[in-house]
Order: structure tokens, then sequence, then C-alpha cells
């Protein structure tokens, strides 16, 4: 007997707890003997139930991998379409022909379906463009675990720099999660705070969160102009300057800190602050500032990638340097605090536009993820067509 016509099989896969899978595929199955005496004018219909166990290992490159451990095949109803229309189809020679023979014609299909899953559970490891930092490699740092419906994965994450550095992301106990509701079927993507902390830290590190704010790069109605900011620090009269063009240049000092707390990304800069006029000879100091910069941040999730928006939240200075003397820095809190919003926030959300690449697992599509943040991790939740619940491996605060 030959297979000649297959039905759209219906397959259904129940996770089993621990590390496997069980296939059931029902189809309904053309038959065609062949050149044999007894079978070669014979043409059956057999409906099919093929149940199969798979258990996941990995593979050489870590990849997880379904493998068949069993295959059985449980017969239907079977109707002889043309030939021997006395032979009983049930029992006798053909039931048990069937029987011994069936097997060894569609287990093959679990393997077919097997191999749909494997290219699904091969997008578990991925390597994604992360901008100037280089790459983002997500791998599975151990096997998938099953649990009820839900599939658990724990993975590593690691970026290369374009020099093929590695800046490994140290191992922390993840944070216990609630359990999905019977039922549900989102799934959660857990990352680690420290991929924001690494992205603004190497951003600063490449002076890309570094600005010179002039009158010819203004994007909003700040005055900058020495004229205006006497008004604010009366002590400029002192140097007998006309009213000239400001300049003012931002550099950060120190390592930026992130937090993730209160359900927001907070953000601090240190940075030193510096307020020039610009005079027919050059720029000219008039005082320096160290400044403690705090920003809060909107995470939301698109195109692959999570985005980040940052706004002004708190500001403090403390002069460090002054041409004109003694000065009152709280009355230049409002007028730098306006000028960091309009002027230098921009520079900062520009530097972030590159966001933090997410892998495809499952083929999965962020796009109308819901962002939250669970104690120190963003949490993405979204309604793909799988229930599955995903960790990846993260950073406990500092």
């Amino acid at each position: 007997l030959k297979i000649v016509d297959i039905v759209l099989p219906k397959v259904s896969v129940k996770l089993l707890e621990g590390v496997g899978v069980e296939l059931n595929i029902y189809t309904k199955v053309e038959l065609k003997g062949n050149n044999s005496p007894l079978l070669g004018m014979l043409n059956l219909l057999v409906e099919a139930n093929i149940t199969g166990r798979a258990r996941m290992v990995q593979d050489r490159s870590g990849a997880p991998r379904l493998v068949i451990e069993n295959c059985k095949t449980l017969l239907g109803g079977i109707k002889i379409l043309s030939g021997l229309p006395l032979l009983n189809p049930v029992g006798g020679v053909l039931g048990n022909l069937l029987s011994n023979l069936l097997p060894g014609l569609l287990c093959p299909v679990i393997d077919l379906v097997l191999n749909v899953l494997n290219i699904l559970l091969g997008t578990v490891n991925a390597v994604c463009p992360f901008g100037m930092l280089g790459q983002l490699h997500y791998t599975l740092a151990s096997l998938p675990l099953f649990r009820g419906q839900q599939i658990i994965l724990n993975l590593n994450l690691m970026i290369t720099d374009p020099e093929g550095k590695t800046i490994n992301l140290p191992p922390v106990q993840l944070p216990a999660l609630p359990a999905p509701v019977p039922g549900d079927r989102s799934s959660q993507l857990v990352l680690p705070g420290q991929l924001l902390t690494t992205l603004i830290g190497t951003l600063g590190s490449k002076g890309l969160l570094n600005a010179d704010i002039t009158q010819q790069t203004l994007r909003g109605n700040v005055p900058m102009t020495t004229a205006a900011l006497q008004s604010l620090v009366p002590e400029i009269s002192q140097l007998g300057i006309s009213s000239l063009p400001l300049v003012v240049r931002i550099r950060l000092n120190g390592v930026p800190k992130v937090a993730l707390q209160n359900g927001e990304v907070s953000v601090t800069l240190g940075a030193t602050i510096g307020v020039l006029a610009q005079t027919r000879s050059g720029p000219r100091p008039l005082f320096e500032v160290d400044a403690n910069i705090g920003l809060r941040g909107k995470i939301t999730a698109g195109s692959s990638k999570l985005s980040f928006s940052l706004s002004l939240k708190s500001l403090a200075l403390k002069v460090t340097s002054s041409e004109i003397g003694v000065f009152n820095v709280l009355a230049l809190e409002r007028w730098l605090g306006s000028l960091i919003a309009s002027e230098y926030l921009p520079v900062v959300n520009d530097a972030l536009a590159i966001g933090i690449p997410l892998p495809q697992l499952f083929n999965l599509k962020y796009d109308d993820a819901v962002v939250s943040v669970v104690q120190t991790l963003a949490v993405e939740e979204k309604q793909p067509r799988l229930s599955l619940f995903l960790l990846l491996a993260g950073l406990q605060p500092d």
C-alpha cells in the first residue's frame, strides 16, 4: 500500500510537565494497493489518529530542539473505495496489515510537525543590531521548562561591541511574577534595566549626550543673550559688556544612573554646564555649574525594539567657578530648566532613538505590546497566538 492523498491534518499540541510535548494529529488517508495479486486493485480511505511524544534537547549551537520519543497510530473508520469489496476492513488480514503498515507511513508526519516547531524554537537564539553598541545576543541559558500550558525560557544577554569585545550582563535572581490566569494567552518578556544603563552610559562615553547650545541651534524661545540673563543674575553687569549671544556647553561627568521603580524609568545625569558670552574674540566664560539632571522616562514598543522618551523631572545646581563673583544659583534653575527641556533633551532622545532591539521569539511581534515596570524590570505583555511565558535573564538594581 502507498499513500496517494491525505486530508489536511488537524494538529493539537499539549505541553507536558517538564521538558516535553505531546502531539495529536487527526487525518484521513487514501491508500492504494501496489501490484500484488491481492492488493493491486485495493483503494482505501482510512481515518487515523497519530499521537507522538517528544522531548526537548539542545543542539550543538545551544538552540532547543524537539526530538520524537514514540509514536502511536490509532485507526478509525476504514472505507473500501474500490477492489475486494467483500474484505472485512476492520479485522482479518486487512486490519492486521493496516495496523502494521500505517505507523511507518504516518509517523513521519509527526517529524514534519516537529520540523515546523523546531524552526520556531530556533528563533530563541538571536543576534540583533544594537546601533553603535554593536550587537545584542539572546541565547538560551538552559532547556525550556513546560509548566501547565506555559513555556518558560531563561535567556542570557550579551553585547559585543563593534570591535568584537564582549560585554557580559551579570546574572541575577529574576523577580517572582504572578502566574498567568488559566486560559490567558498572553506572553511576558522581561528585560534587565542594565540594558538601558549600558545604552545611556555608552552614548555618554562617546560624547553623544554632550551639547553646545547657541542661538543658531535654538528650537524653542528661551532667551539666549547676556541682557536676558542679567535680569536673573544682576552680577553679570560687573563685566561691563553689552548684550551678547550666549553659548551653553553641557558635558556629562560620571556614569548615568538608571532606576526602574514606582512604575517609571528614572535617569539621573551628572553634567557640567558652562555659560559663556560669545564675543568677537571668541567665547568668554561667565560661570560654570555642576548639575544633577533628573529625568523620567516613558517606554514604548514598536518596530521590534523598545524605545525611550525622556522628560525633565528635576534639576539641582551648584556653582563650581564664576567670573562674576558670588551669585544666587537658584535664580538660574528656571532658565536652565527651560533650556534643558527644550534644547538639550531632544539631543538625548535623538541619541536614544536606536532603542533596545527585541528578539523575534517564536516570530511574535511586539508592536501592540503594553509596557510596564515590575519591580526593577521592564515587562512587555501582548496577546500572541501561543500560550507562552518568556523570561530574559536580568539584573538586580544596585
